[in-house]
């Protein structure tokens, strides 16, 4: 098995692993020689199992996998990829894109911390957390990175607090326009949160049976005689 190696002007131990017949030399990435050593020998193990080793793998910065990313769900038409794309470009690439990808791993406190000092909630940096461990999946499967870095996800206060009784809920509905109404209606009395009530679409409106969304329970309380009746 090769060893790790000096190489003239970095700091970093250098490793040149066996990949489709050749020897690949790249920078471990690590200043300790114990674990420069223990990278290549998990590299040279994977390469071993048959895993999707290629010359490239883990040369790229975190940018190449996040593109990856936006193609993907492009290819699957998710819904979700204007948000994605929001997320990658505004938040995510700016601060980590120039990163490689096996030191990624290292800037996430800081980048969360970061985030929360501009007042994003914890909620919305777990959907960016989330985004990154996707592109490192997709680069595991593709060969472009050696193996996923631990991401911890933050805890996230999103419980439902307060309650409307209907006679209070009615008096309020009196104080707003035509539009909102609607919208507050249908959140009292699916227990729906706001974003899905504004993401409810008509093919998913049943005028007839007096049913929208999907799931049972929802659609037994619409079917409610009261949710009626607010609308008169």
């Amino acid at each position: 098995m090769a060893k790790p190696y000096r190489r003239e002007g970095t700091r970093f131990w250098w490793i040149a692993p066996t990949i489709n017949g050749r020897q690949v030399p790249q920078s471990s990435g690590e200043t300790d020689y114990g674990k420069a050593e223990r990278r290549l020998k998990i590299l040279e193990g994977k390469i071993a199992s048959n895993s999707a080793i290629t010359p490239r793998t883990d040369r790229d910065s975190l940018a190449a996998l996040l593109e990856a990313v936006k193609t993907d769900y492009k290819i699957k038409r998710r819904k979700s990829e204007p948000d994605l794309v929001r997320r990658i470009d505004k938040h995510i690439t700016p601060a980590l894109g120039h990163v490689p990808c096996g030191k990624v791993g290292l800037r996430l406190s800081d980048y969360i911390l970061d985030r929360q000092n501009l007042g994003a909630s914890n909620a919305e940096i777990n959907r960016e957390l989330a985004i990154i461990k996707r592109a490192y999946r997709l680069g595991l499967r593709s060969g472009a990175v050696s193996a996923v870095p631990y991401i911890e996800m933050l805890p996230e206060d999103n419980a439902r607090q307060g309650f409307f009784e209907e006679e209070v809920f009615r008096s309020v509905l009196r104080h707003t326009n035509e539009t909102l109404r609607a919208v507050l209606i249908i959140a009292y009395y699916t227990g729906w949160r706001i974003k899905s009530v504004l993401n409810l679409e008509w093919r998913q409106v049943d005028f007839a049976a007096g049913e929208c969304g999907s799931t049972r329970a929802r659609r037994r309380m619409v079917r409610d005689g009261s949710f009626r009746s607010l609308w008169t």
